[in-house]
């Protein structure tokens, strides 16, 4: 399930719950002090920063927990069960934090969300979520709904038969939809998870940006006509290892990136350039569904590009050409296609631009519009990378394994002189030892 995730959070009104709850011997631990169940101790807190520890179920009337806004907030779960509905304030000007850990939520199919950060009217604020080693079942609009979300980790959770209710364009569409309002340069991270039953009526996951130019006659009041607010931002979505082989009713695959198009056909937050990383686990695929245009979601060759194992999809924003054979020693008369990938090694890169090439001499290496390079005669050349946003040069070493091997003459006159210089000397110490020899008899 999750990991924590870091931010800062102001706080802002108070906590109400909004029925009342449940398992009459239940207790929660709040900084060393008894409450009864989490929700009295939320709406009893006084602290911005706080850890809630559950220490039984707490089953019974579902209800809504209202996170007060300027929260820094940690629930360890013990992994336990609760009928809850996280609800933070969004329109707050505090930026909020919640952690979530071992926690099992059951909307026991009478609550519409488990987490909820909604705002589309005004700017909102921005939320710092983290849910990890948790479940997440029984929810019958969503199971995550975020506006403001600033830095997202899901990390081992368990996603169970959400968004159940009838599907419509607006509204049990997804099992953690992220529609993200005004925020910059959000992080998503969503690993080791797996997505099972029923998960709306499009996919589990959504990921997009709304705002701007693109959100003309949308719902979201945030962006009058005229478009003088700024778009919402990412700066990094990643979905990694997750299992979404027992997901059922879903229409358009795994993920999707970007919302509907305008009515006009124009895009509205289109897969545009942000990074974004979609790696299978291993043994699965996971279907990735790029919203564009009208015309483009209509077409009977539309389809979600399916990604394995062995190959992650990937947008990369900083598009670098990188090789791992910079420099090339290539035999007379011998091919050899140039090895060379952008984002991580492996990859496919959705956005990968055009790449030409050229040689410094023909006549020594020639190159194909593919990358073929072919040792012409003995020497070297440069072979030049060309792509829009940069360049990368290989350097080719043409040699003939055949050619014979000339002695230098100056270093085998060399040789033969102090072979010669050593023969006199041996020769002039005989002699001398045998004379000393003689004189001695």
């Amino acid at each position: 399930m999750k990991k924590g995730v870091k931010t800062f959070l102001g706080v802002c009104a108070f906590c109400t719950c909004l029925f009342p709850l449940t398992h009459a011997d239940a207790k929660t631990l709040v900084n060393g002090q008894e409450y009864d169940n989490l929700q009295e101790a939320i709406t009893k807190t006084s602290a911005k920063t706080a850890t809630f520890k559950i220490s039984s179920d707490e089953i019974g009337n579902p209800t809504t927990i209202n996170i007060p806004s300027g929260a820094n907030y940690t629930i360890d779960g013990g992994n336990y069960t609760v009928n809850y509905s996280f609800s933070l304030n969004a329109t707050s000007s505090e930026n909020s934090t919640l952690n979530i850990k071992n926690l099992i939520m059951d909307g026991n199919n009478k609550l519409g969300m488990a987490i909820k950060s909604q705002n589309q009217e005004t700017k909102p604020n921005e939320l710092t979520l983290s849910v990890v080693d948790s479940t997440i079942r029984n929810y019958t609009s969503k199971g995550i709904y975020l506006t403001n979300i600033k830095n997202l980790l899901i990390d081992n959770v368990k996603f169970n038969d959400l968004a159940t209710t009838t599907q419509t364009w607006c509204t049990g569409d997804y099992a953690l939809d992220v529609n993200l309002i005004g925020v910059q340069d959000a992080k998503i991270t969503i690993k080791d998870s797996t997505f099972a039953g029923k998960s709306g009526g499009n996919a589990p996951i959504k990921v997009t940006q709304r705002g701007g130019v693109d959100d003309i006659n949308t719902d979201i009041k945030y962006y009058p006509q005229g478009h003088k607010n700024t778009p919402a931002s990412i700066e990094s979505f990643v979905v990694e290892n997750c299992d979404f082989t027992n997901v059922t009713g879903n229409s358009k695959g795994d993920v999707i990136i970007g919302s509907r198009p305008n009515a006009d056909g124009s895009a509205r937050t289109s897969a545009t350039l942000y990074d974004y990383k979609i790696v299978a686990k291993e043994g699965t695929t996971t279907e990735v569904y790029t919203r564009s245009t009208t015309s483009n979601e209509a077409s009977s060759d539309y389809k979600p590009v399916v990604v394995t194992d062995e190959a992650p999809l990937m947008q990369v924003t900083n598009l670098v050409l990188h090789s791992d054979d910079k420099n090339i020693d290539l035999e007379l008369n011998k091919e050899y296609k140039l090895n060379y990938y952008f984002g991580d090694k492996g990859s496919i890169v959705t956005n990968a631009p055009k790449v030409t090439f050229a040689s410094s001499d023909e006549n020594i290496v020639s190159v194909t519009e593919d990358g073929i390079i072919t040792a012409k005669s003995t020497g070297t050349a440069t072979i030049t990378a060309n792509y829009d946003g940069g360049t990368y040069v290989w350097t080719i070493n043409v040699n003939d394994p055949n050619s014979e091997k000339v002695e230098n003459p100056k270093t085998s006159d060399s040789i033969l002189l102090i072979a010669a210089t050593l023969l006199a000397s041996v020769s002039v110490a005989i002699i001398t030892a045998i004379k000393l020899a003689h004189k001695k008899i």
